[in-house]
């Protein structure tokens, strides 16, 4: 295993160094700064917060044992909410995948219009794309990976992540919360031959998935889980994994 270990870091080191680059260019570009000053008036009602992934895990959720927390959710939540007819209306909605500003740009702006009371949080890179309105903020991803000492805003770029699990755990770090709940992180995608969601995905269910590359990019992406844990831990964090049958053991497990 040497030699793939050793690959393995030397990754690592390219992330962390193309990822300074490429944000330290894109700092001087003032409409960024302006956009990102804007995230200070994201606001938050609770303590604790429960991040949503739309790992098949999440069917088993009851939505009422998570009323005491803010709801952050990602990417198709709003469609899994419509399919199931769950009426929450969350805190923070967080879609950052370049699909949502290419294909998928009409998904979002019906998100943006249906969530009107949402804090939507996305991706700076396509801000041409979405109208800076006044419950829309964007984010900067291109950073190192975290360290536990590192000291996070949203004022600044994100560090590194592969997922959008990973920007929804800064994010919450970063707005203070001092509990972080997980629910639909399942973390287990390259256990099967086609991707599985929490909702109707006719996309996914015809594409069947490259378990070298799933596996390859998962390598990194659990790394990265191990290292916001440390960051919770040493900024005393709490943050519980409660997603049933979920492999991701980066954090404490727990069941509601």
């Amino acid at each position: 295993m040497g030699k793939f270990d050793l690959l393995f870091r030397m990754n690592i080191l390219l992330i962390n160094f193309g990822s300074k680059l490429l944000g330290f260019i894109r700092s001087f570009n003032l409409c960024n700064r302006r956009l990102l000053k804007k995230n200070i008036s994201i606001t938050k009602n609770n303590k604790k917060c429960s991040i949503l992934g739309l790992g098949p895990s999440l069917n088993k959720l009851d939505f009422s044992l998570i009323e005491d927390s803010d709801i952050i959710c990602v990417n198709r939540f709003s469609i899994f909410a419509e399919e199931k007819k769950i009426n929450v209306v969350p805190k923070i909605y967080i879609l950052l995948d370049n699909y949502f500003f290419n294909e998928g740009l009409a998904l979002t702006k019906n998100f943006i219009k249906k969530y009107s009371e949402t804090q939507f949080i996305l991706n700076l890179k396509f801000k041409n794309k979405i109208k800076d309105c006044e419950n829309v903020y964007f984010v900067g991803t291109n950073n190192s990976i975290i360290k536990k000492r590192d000291k996070l805003s949203l004022l600044k770029n994100l560090h590194f992540g592969n997922n959008v699990l990973h920007s929804a755990l800064e994010i919450a770090f970063a707005l203070n919360y001092e509990e972080v709940q997980l629910f639909g992180c399942d973390f287990n995608s390259f256990c099967k031959y086609r991707q599985v969601h929490c909702y109707n995905d006719e996309l996914a269910k015809s594409q069947n998935i490259k378990h070298y590359d799933e596996l390859f990019n998962y390598s990194f992406s659990h790394f990265v889980h191990t290292k916001l844990n440390e960051y919770a831990t040493y900024n005393g964090i709490k943050v519980i994994n409660y997603s049933e049958g979920s492999i991701l053991d980066a954090y404490t497990r727990g069941t509601i």
